[in-house]
């Protein structure tokens, strides 16, 4: 209970569902039916599950759909780095990512911004980027083969 020493968390209700932890290094766990941990929570904000993390897809959900351009020019601006959190609360080891800010002027779909102003990612959006940054590779790659082949012919 608050303020009886004792850490414990809550579910609360004030116009959105919340959880609220009050220890510091409490755990939320999702068990099945044999009492077996499916997916956890943190209070330092990391979630591990046992399964598959899948997201809807299907064509049949989507309109406006178009093509993904210039893939390659919109990742080559970007860098990976490597970080630690400032948040004493969040995970203290090395961390691996991007920055909101460089994904925004490239991808801004891909970045929201919080009421605190805070930016995040949506990583998993990245990935149709990669997919045809790797095909305009291929293609640049097949026309320098084919150069190189014209080329070795003329000898």
């Amino acid at each position: 209970m608050p303020g009886a020493g004792t850490e414990y968390g809550a579910i609360v209700y004030d116009g959105s569902m919340k959880f609220r932890t009050f220890g510091t290094d409490d755990v939320y766990q999702w068990r099945d039916y044999n009492s077996n941990t499916r997916m956890e929570l943190t209070s330092a904000g990391d979630l591990s599950i046992d399964g598959t993390l899948t997201q809807n897809s299907d064509a049949r959900l989507k309109k406006n759909i178009i093509p993904v351009r210039n893939s390659l020019q919109k990742i080559l601006s970007l860098s990976g780095y490597h970080y630690n959190w400032i948040n004493k609360t969040s995970d203290a080891s090395l961390q691996t990512g991007v920055l909101a800010q460089e994904v925004e002027t490239q991808m801004p779909e891909l970045v929201k911004t919080d009421e605190e102003g805070v930016k995040s990612v949506n990583y998993n959006g990245m990935i149709p980027y990669l997919i045809e940054a790797i095909k305009e590779l291929k293609k640049d790659n097949e026309i320098l083969r084919e150069e190189i082949r014209a080329l070795k012919e003329k000898r």
